[in-house]
C-alpha cells in the first residue's frame, strides 16, 4: 500500500496540505494536546518545505469520528507550527473535518477560494493513496509527498521476523484502516 506513490523527485506547489493523524489529550509544554507520532511526522515534514517553500501551510483535521478525548487536529498543529516560527498568516487551518474525506472536500474548498491549484499533500505512506482518490474526486491534483515511507527494497525474512511485535500490531491496524477506507471509494 505505502508503495503505490514513491516518494517525489522534486516538490514544488503553491501551498501544503498536511492532514490529521490523530492527537492525544495529555499535558505538553504548550497546554493540553498534543500530537501523535504519525501527526507529528506530517507537521514537522510541512515545516521543512515551508522553510524551504514559503507558501501557506493548510492543516486539515478536526476531531475523527472515533475520538476518544481528542483535541482539534489543526488547532494543535497550528500551534505548533507557530513555536516552530512559522508566522501566522502563513497557516490557514480547516477544523470541522473528522474523516479523510471531509479532509478533502472542506480542503479543496479551502485552494478554490484563495486560487491555490498545486498543492503539495503530506500524509503517511499508507494513507496517501486514499487521500490522493479523495482529493481527486473533489477535482483537485495534489502533490503527494509521503512521510514514514519505506523504499521498496529486497529483505531476507528470518524465522523472528514473522512473531507479533508491537510495531507490526500497529502496521497491520493502520494497514485495515486503510483497506476499510478504500471501501468507501468503491461504494
Amino acid at each position: 500500500m505505502e508503495n503505490e506513490y514513491a516518494f517525489p523527485d522534486s516538490i514544488a506547489g503553491d501551498s501544503i496540505v498536511v492532514l490529521g493523524e490523530g492527537t492525544s489529550p495529555g499535558p505538553t509544554v504548550d497546554g493540553p494536546g498534543e500530537l501523535t507520532g504519525d501527526l507529528a511526522l506530517n507537521v514537522i515534514a510541512a515545516l521543512k518545505l515551508y522553510n524551504r517553500l514559503q507558501v501557506p501551510i493548510i492543516v486539515s483535521g478536526g476531531s475523527s469520528l472515533n475520538a476518544r478525548n481528542e483535541q482539534n487536529e489543526a488547532q494543535l498543529s497550528k500551534r505548533d507550527l507557530l513555536q516552530m516560527q512559522v508566522p501566522e498568516d502563513m497557516i490557514i487551518t480547516e477544523d470541522r473535518s473528522r474523516t479523510t474525506q471531509e479532509n478533502a472536500q472542506f480542503t479543496a474548498a479551502i485552494l478554490k477560494q484563495r486560487g491555490l491549484t498545486s498543492p503539495i499533500l503530506v500524509t503517511t505512506a499508507p494513507h496517501i493513496p486514499r487521500s490522493v482518490a479523495l482529493f481527486q474526486q473533489e477535482g483537485v491534483s495534489v502533490l503527494a509527498v509521503p512521510t514514514r515511507y519505506t523504499p521498496p527494497q529486497n529483505v531476507q525474512y528470518n524465522l523472528f521476523d514473522f512473531l507479533p511485535s508491537p510495531s507490526g500490531v500497529f502496521m497491520v491496524q493502520q494497514g485495515l484502516k486503510e483497506a476499510l477506507g478504500q471501501l468507501q471509494l468503491i461504494f
